[in-house]
């Protein structure tokens, strides 16, 4: 684990006005939250660039699903985002963050198949 004193490496305000957009986009869309399932879109929205992972945007917040073998890299989203480190199965973790925060959900679709849809 790197040394929790040092400081991040990127940018939080270029990540922050990214977000700032999109949260205008989901409000737009009559929804209160997103969840992103394209890692290509987290790294847009953070620096972290790992596989295998979700993002919910929030209102005010944005949390980050990835598993341990990520860990170290997830050190850098200090600042940007709460860090879910999942044990199991990504729908086992999404279920309950999603429910936990009562909100209006914009799914992205094209990453995230029926039985994810369905199990969430």
């Amino acid at each position: 684990m790197p040394n929790k004193a040092s400081a991040p490496t990127h940018d939080p305000a270029r990540y922050r006005a990214r977000l700032k957009r999109v949260r205008a986009a989901i409000s737009d869309a009559g929804c209160d939250a997103l969840l992103i399932t394209d890692p290509s879109d987290i790294h847009y929205l953070t620096p972290f660039g790992g596989e295998d992972s979700c993002a919910i945007v929030l209102p005010k917040s944005l949390i980050v699903v990835s598993d341990r073998r990520f860990e170290e890299e997830l050190w850098e989203l200090k600042g940007i985002a709460k860090v879910v480190l999942r044990d199991g199965p990504m729908t086992g973790t999404l279920g309950p963050l999603m429910k936990d925060h009562d909100a209006t959900y914009a799914i992205q679709g094209d990453r995230c198949t029926v039985s994810m849809r369905t199990a969430i």
